[in-house]
């Protein structure tokens, strides 16, 4: 919040950007590993902390900007679509994963997918209309692009029993990937779930401040790449 007041953001903004980041610190995501490892989290409590910082994300996002009246109104209310069937469409997916609630929700089970879709485009749209830099963007649209395919075939494998090869193998692709890093115990609960996120749309005044967030993007995911190796051979090695 500090570093946005610096950049001679208005306090409502600063006060927006602390909060959201405050429900997604990667201390959280670690206080979650070391509880599971000690036996006091389970696996799927871990992943409603993870779903759940992905939803307050997308939430707090889509009610900022709902009030930029600057931005065009389609984007708008393209965002605010996400923001308002986000929360539901994820309660509908996690009644999908059990056998009682997949067939109380079978008819309206197309929802999550749609959202993930629709996220995807707002993605897309704040990357054509310069909403947001592109540095940032890409690498939450590819992660959306990736939800949305995986969302829809779950989907159609559940209705019709079969989906097109791209899409079973993006869902096999999700289950090894969930499988290797979180543990196999987490293939079978219906909490784990990938949530799809909202561009982040906050304009920088100037463009030193645009570079700035573009080198703290990169740097961020540099240290991420740079730790994940370190990491994989700590849990080989136990």
């Amino acid at each position: 919040m500090a570093l946005v007041i610096a950049f001679r953001y208005p306090l409502n903004t600063a006060l927006t950007v602390g909060a959201s980041l405050s429900q997604i610190g990667e201390f959280s995501f670690i206080l979650a590993g070391l509880g599971v490892s000690l036996g006091l989290l389970t696996v799927q409590g871990q992943s409603l902390i993870v779903a759940a910082a992905i939803l307050a994300w997308d939430l707090v996002l889509a009610g900022w900007i709902a009030t930029q009246r600057r931005a065009p109104r389609s984007f708008l209310t393209l965002t605010g679509v996400c923001g308002l069937l986000v929360a539901p469409a994820l309660a509908i997916a996690v009644a999908s994963g059990t056998e009682d609630g997949a067939r109380t929700v079978s008819g309206i089970a197309w929802l999550f997918p749609l959202v993930c879709a629709a996220c995807a485009v707002q993605l897309l749209y704040a990357m054509a209309a310069r909403l947001v830099s592109p540095v940032v963007a890409l690498p939450m649209l590819l992660y959306d692009l990736v939800v949305a395919m995986v969302a829809t075939g779950d989907f159609l494998v559940a209705q019709f029993g079969q989906a097109p090869i791209a899409l079973q193998a993006a869902v096999a692709a999700r289950d090894v990937v969930i499988g290797i890093t979180v543990g196999r115990a987490a293939l079978i609960t219906p909490y784990l779930l990938l949530v799809p996120m909202i561009a982040p749309t906050y304009g920088a005044r100037w463009r030193l401040s645009a570079t700035v967030r573009a080198t703290m993007t990169l740097v961020a995911r540099r240290t991420r790449a740079c730790r994940a190796p370190t990491q994989a051979r700590v849990r080989i090695a136990s």
